[in-house]
């Protein structure tokens, strides 16, 4: 206990103490006046036992002077007389309601606080503006060449992650955002051709133009540097990304496609299921896109391969795609999935100066060297076999000795020339197609 406390603890309990004693008897009432006689103060009796009291002092209100409102004295004090005879209007005197700030009735009166949300009017079209701005806006990288032979050069580069049924790999590739044109190098050439797709050719990079055509460049053992033109040979899943018009057949098809998705990214990233139609018949397509719009500027329809940036004209916005699943275009009919892991700023150049155009691979070429083949050795009448036969059996009925000369001269004459005829075309097929015709 301090030491205070412990003072008035003790003080009262001495109290206590007398006044029980007190009525005890023990000890006279400390509270009872005995015979003492009580005198009234200010009585006479009072004055005359001695007792003398002071004079009040005056009051403060006592000693200011009145002064009469509109006197000559109250207007030297400074009292100020409206023409109308009225007293000036109190300064803290309001005419007019006193609101409280916060209120219902100051929001209608117009008070804004800080605090409050204030729709800006301009603010939706300005984000309209933005969008439509951003949606529009064009790459400004230099395009590639739209011929075979040139320099090709690229300003973005992307990692993706296939997933298929004989492998699970990452593989980059270089992104032009002007055209859609892409270069793929090395070893990450075998995740979209086989090494067997050119027989006796070393593939050096795999380059995709703008309108499709694909070239495979590398060493050939007979050829020597050749690109071998592809033209849009690959799988469907990539020929297709390059046509704005499917694209936006594969976006109107999602609200009448059933939305049975596989697994997603991750992410809380949102996918939608559609359909495609790019050889005849219809494959489905699972993607799944960030919900923060991409900032690459590009009006290729699709940016990539699958895994990339798509234009969506229905929300006028780029997306970032971020998983593509391919239904059914595996080899054994399953699907393949291709994430993207990167996507990043990056240059990279090649050139196809140097390297002979061989087209002999493309399907155009293949089935005019089948036509050739057909007319040469096929069962039809007029095909070179057929000829040769009937030119050999012509000479064999010449008449031997000197009365069948000419016979035969006329029918050695057919089939040298039916000989240069083929020649002539092989060397020609040959040549237009980018082969050694020495």
């Amino acid at each position: 206990m301090k030491r205070g406390t412990a003072i008035v603890a003790g003080f009262g309990a001495l109290l206590l103490g007398a006044v029980v004693l007190a009525a005890t008897g023990v000890i006279p009432s400390p509270f009872k006046f005995g015979g003492m006689d009580v005198v009234q103060s200010g009585s006479d009796e009072a004055r005359a036992l001695g007792e003398t009291i002071e004079a009040a002092p005056p009051s403060p209100f006592d000693t200011v002077p009145v002064v009469e409102s509109g006197s000559e004295q109250a207007r030297a004090m400074g009292e100020e007389i409206r023409p109308d005879g009225r007293p000036a209007p109190d300064p803290f005197e309001m005419p007019i309601d006193i609101v409280e700030s916060g209120s219902d009735k100051a929001r209608a009166a117009g008070e804004m606080l800080p605090l409050d949300p204030i729709d800006d009017p301009f603010d939706a079209i300005d984000a309209r503006a933005r969008r439509d701005a951003a949606f529009a806006a064009d790459s400004r990288f230099p395009r590639n060449p739209d011929g075979d032979v040139g320099t090709f050069r690229f300003d973005w580069v992307i990692d993706h992650r296939v997933d298929t049924r004989d492998a699970l790999a990452d593989f980059r590739y270089h992104l032009n955002s002007a055209d859609g044109s892409w270069l793929v190098q090395g070893a990450d050439i075998r995740h979209l051709l086989p090494e067997s797709t050119i027989p006796g050719a070393q593939l050096e990079f795999l380059l995709r133009k703008g309108n499709g055509d694909m070239l495979a460049c590398g060493k050939h053992r007979d050829v020597g540097p050749a690109c071998t033109k592809l033209g849009n040979e690959l799988p469907y899943a990539f020929a297709w990304l390059s046509d704005a018009t499917r694209l936006r057949a594969f976006l109107d098809s999602v609200r009448s496609t059933p939305q049975t998705l596989g697994p997603g990214p991750g992410g809380g990233r949102p996918g939608v299921r559609g359909r495609m139609n790019a050889d005849g018949s219809d494959r489905y397509l699972q993607v799944w896109v960030d919900r923060v719009p991409s900032t690459i500027a590009t009006q290729v329809p699709w940016l990539g391969m699958g895994a990339g940036v798509l234009k969506d004209h229905r929300a006028r916005v780029n997306r970032v795609v971020r998983r593509v699943r391919f239904e059914s275009a595996d080899l054994d009919g399953g699907d393949v999935v291709v994430d993207l892991l990167r996507m990043s700023p990056g240059e990279a150049s090649r050139s196809t100066a140097g390297y002979r155009l061989v087209t002999a691979f493309t399907m155009p070429a293949i089935e005019e060297a089948n036509a050739l083949g057909a007319s040469l050795a096929g069962l039809q009448d007029d095909s070179f076999v057929n000829q040769a036969r009937e030119i050999q059996a012509a000479l064999d009925a010449c008449p031997r000795g000197t009365a069948g000369r000419d016979c035969r001269k006329t029918h050695r004459a057919r089939m040298k020339q039916l000989n240069e005829d083929a020649r002539r075309q092989a060397l020609d097929f040959g040549q237009r197609h980018g082969l050694p015709t020495e």
